[in-house]
């Protein structure tokens, strides 16, 4: 276990000895630098303190996978149960992740993502027909594009990862990567 100051901290991730993170947990960003003339090793350096933060959101919606240019038999056949008109109790799991602020201690207060998915996504899918927001190909992999398209631009490069759960044993998932395909409006 680690203990005293940032810089004791960084003066230790600068040792030869060590090459990767000197917790685990991700309590210290580390990167490996090139080398200059303050740290010729050209190891690693101790970036400011990072964290993930990771909210669970619920609601109720219903959808239908049916394309309107298929037969009903070529509908069943590809979508099965999901041809017919459901309903989900959906879970969205929304992960942030950004610098730990040292005078807050906190990369974003909870109660204000809570408002602000809540405000731009919850509210707007609850108890809806997701048909009538997505057209008619409303599969949990574009209810989640959707999602992202409409975080993206409220929390930037901090949304890191989006999750969500269909059923108790079915998810759609976005990573990093596939975020920042989508880019900020």
């Amino acid at each position: 276990m680690l203990s005293g100051t940032a810089a004791d901290i960084g003066r230790r991730a600068r040792s030869d000895e060590d090459t990767q993170d000197e917790c685990g947990a991700g309590c210290a960003r580390m990167l490996t630098c090139p080398p200059t003339p303050e740290e010729p090793c050209g190891r690693m350096a101790l970036m400011e303190p990072s964290a993930q933060i990771t909210l669970l959101f619920e609601f109720e919606a219903s959808h239908q996978l049916r394309r309107a240019d298929w037969t009903d038999a070529r509908n069943e056949a590809v979508f099965g149960n999901c041809a017919r008109l459901h309903g989900h109790s959906y879970r969205l799991e929304v992960t942030l992740r950004g610098p730990v602020d040292a005078d807050t201690g906190m990369v974003r207060n909870f109660r204000d993502v809570k408002r602000t998915v809540r405000a731009a996504v919850v509210e707007r899918l609850d108890h809806q027909h997701v048909n009538e927001l997505l057209g008619e190909l409303s599969t949990a992999e574009r209810i989640l594009l959707w999602i992202a398209g409409e975080l993206r631009p409220l929390f930037g490069a901090e949304l890191h990862r989006l999750v969500l759960w269909e059923t108790r044993t079915a998810c759609a998932v976005l990573e990093r990567a596939e975020l920042d395909t989508i880019g900020e409006r």
